[in-house]
């Protein structure tokens, strides 16, 4: 009988403990100016006035100057919506063709039904290699065939190209278990590229947003432009704006950062300071364990780390 007792106790001491540490939550007091990624995702799931103030308050950094917060826009009811949103399509060496094709649904899908009112929009394609007309010529005659095509689009006041400048070696992208890449590597030419994407429309001061559009992503009604200028005026502010992944249900409760994640074909903001703070990291990450994670799937595992602990 006593030994039934002992056990009864330890069970209820640990759950106890169990209880303290589930509900274990940041004090809605503390300095939102003074928390890491780590806690501020914490107090995301916790609270929501901290982080508000954070970034209200707190200048974010990058590029090695303190970029002011702007959450994407000024919010819905304000005097003003702008928006400045930069549409980025990556494509891959000897996709070139392939790129231009995937706009033909722009020319047969009005962006706009008002030329995208005051909003400021472009257009930036990215190529993971340095920029060589020689070695790539197919490249940039893609580049000047959109341009050409966008003309006709309404909305795009610019259209740019950007060269990630990865070597051959750093442009790995492969099966998982590939002898090219490996295990670490084999996604890192879309980590590297997007981290490079990133730092990239940060430096272009015009635009706070940025959608990734990956060329296999297109239009599926008139006026497509529109509703994703709407859902962001909605939304902000935010870090990430996207659909949650609906793939490998097959393995729900078994993957379980997999179900949660953002789908990578999101709107970033390049101003939000929490955001800014996991791009600082997963770029500090690239020569770890947690290269051989993509881009997507680990900016959900930052936050439900930090948010849950």
């Amino acid at each position: 009988m006593a030994y039934l007792s002992n056990k009864l106790l330890l069970l209820l001491g640990w759950l106890a403990v169990m209880m303290v540490l589930l509900n274990e939550r940041p004090s809605a007091h503390v300095d939102p100016r003074e928390l890491s990624w780590y806690e501020l995702s914490r107090v995301l799931i916790a609270n929501e006035d901290p982080l508000q103030v954070y970034r209200e308050t707190h200048p974010a950094r990058g590029l090695g100057k303190p970029v002011r917060a702007k959450g994407g826009g000024t919010g819905p009811g304000s005097s003003s919506n702008k928006i400045s949103l930069a549409i980025v399509r990556p494509f891959a060496n000897g996709r070139a063709e392939e790129l231009v094709a995937s706009f033909a649904d722009w020319e047969a899908m009005p962006l706009s039904k008002d030329g995208c009112a005051n909003h400021e929009i472009g257009l930036i394609l990215t190529f993971p290699r340095e920029g060589d007309p020689q070695r790539y010529a197919d490249v940039y005659a893609a580049y000047e065939k959109i341009k050409e095509m966008s003309e006709h689009w309404g909305c795009i006041k610019s259209v740019d190209i950007f060269f990630a400048g990865l070597t051959v070696e750093e442009d790995t992208y492969s099966s998982y278990f590939a002898e090219l890449g490996g295990v670490l590597n084999w996604v890192n030419g879309p980590n590297r590229q997007f981290e490079r994407v990133f730092r990239y429309v940060q430096s272009q001061t015009k635009y706070d947003l940025w959608y990734l559009m990956e060329p296999d992503v297109f239009p599926q009604k008139n006026y497509w432009l529109d509703n994703l200028l709407e859902e962001i005026t909605v939304a902000q502010p935010f870090a990430i704006l996207g659909a949650k992944y609906l793939g490998w249900r097959a393995f729900k409760g078994t993957i379980l950062l997999m179900l949660h994640h953002i789908n990578g074909n999101a709107v970033y903001n390049v101003t939000d300071p929490l955001l800014l703070k996991m791009i600082s990291e997963f770029e500090d990450e690239a020569d770890t364990v947690f290269n051989a994670i993509p881009y997507d799937v680990r900016l959900s595992q930052m936050m439900i780390e930090g948010g849950t602990g």
